[in-house]
């Protein structure tokens, strides 16, 4: 048997399909940390990213023989990551609370490379900023940013994953920088009329 690297999704798809169903452990090594990263950008949360990522593979398991192995997998799968992100949200409903733990990790990984204290803190004060800038834009603004940035996909594929037009996408990356930009100039405003 070929070796497992070698080997294209579709027919790791369809030897699973066949019964071979331990290399569909080939499928999550090489889509989890994509699927994670998306549902981490929407929930802005670790553990809510976790389980999606573990909802959206047992997902795709069940219904495994639906999938058209034509068609590539990476939009599919986080197809299903979206979903199941909305589907939390609803649930829960939810609003978005940071994880602070997370946080400091990411903090911690800036200030290690940082030989001047100072400067990390500066770093982390604007992750901090971006982040939370990033926590009040809308839930379907995020979806499309998480997408399109850190996801990689192009506006094309960012809309047929979210079922919606080409337009639209590009529409919510606009509104997403304007925003962002806009957030930003406020903080910046407000900071120097207080003198900080």
């Amino acid at each position: 048997m070929e070796e497992i690297n070698t080997l294209a999704d579709s027919e790791i798809i369809c030897l699973v399909i066949k019964g071979d169903t331990e290399l569909y452990s080939e499928i999550v090594r090489r889509y989890q940390s994509k699927i994670y990263g998306c549902a981490y950008a929407i929930m802005q949360n670790s553990h809510d990213a976790s389980d999606v990522t573990q909802e959206v593979f047992v997902r795709f398991y069940r219904n495994i023989e639906q999938f058209d192995t034509r068609r590539p997998l990476s939009p599919y799968l986080l197809a299903i990551a979206v979903n199941c992100t909305r589907n939390l949200f609803r649930d829960r409903k939810m609003k978005f609370v940071e994880n602070e733990e997370e946080s400091k990790d990411i903090i911690e990984g800036i200030s290690d490379s940082s030989p001047n204290p100072i400067e990390a803190l500066s770093i982390s004060e604007k992750s901090q900023r971006i982040r939370m800038m990033v926590h009040k834009l809308p839930v379907s603004i995020r979806e499309i940013c998480a997408l399109f940035y850190l996801s990689e996909k192009s506006c094309s594929e960012v809309a047929r994953i979210l079922n919606i037009s080409e337009s639209s996408v590009k529409t919510g990356l606009h509104r997403a920088r304007k925003k962002l930009l806009e957030n930003y100039v406020k903080d910046w405003s407000r900071e120097n009329a207080y003198g900080l």
